[in-house]
């Protein structure tokens, strides 16, 4: 068979040229391309404002194979817990700052 893009003679069924690299996966018998899941941007936002929702969602998606938005929901929802506990943290230390300074 000719490679589509640089006509070159190529083996039947190739999945590249080897003369310029072209991927021939339209000709290569059995190709199917693999569709790319994305992260459902309500999930995250969800995810954002629920951390153990995002958490589960997670979870639940690595489990079903998909590993992309998994990750996704997962670190939202870790990276928002880890925010809010920082936060409240920074709030509470705040409210300790006049008895430190003795203005009680």
């Amino acid at each position: 068979m000719l490679c589509k893009k640089c006509k070159s003679q190529i083996a039947d069924g190739a999945y590249s040229c080897p003369y310029c690299g072209e991927s021939q996966n339209n000709m290569y018998s059995g190709y199917e391309p693999i569709e790319e899941e994305k992260a459902n941007v309500g999930f995250i936002v969800l995810s954002v404002f629920f951390p153990i929702v995002g958490i589960i969602l997670g979870c639940v998606d690595i489990s079903k194979g998909k590993k992309r938005s998994g990750k996704a929901y997962i670190i939202a929802g870790v990276v928002a817990w880890v925010a809010s506990f920082v936060l409240g943290f920074l709030i509470t230390m705040l409210g300790f700052i006049p008895i430190f300074m003795g203005m009680s």
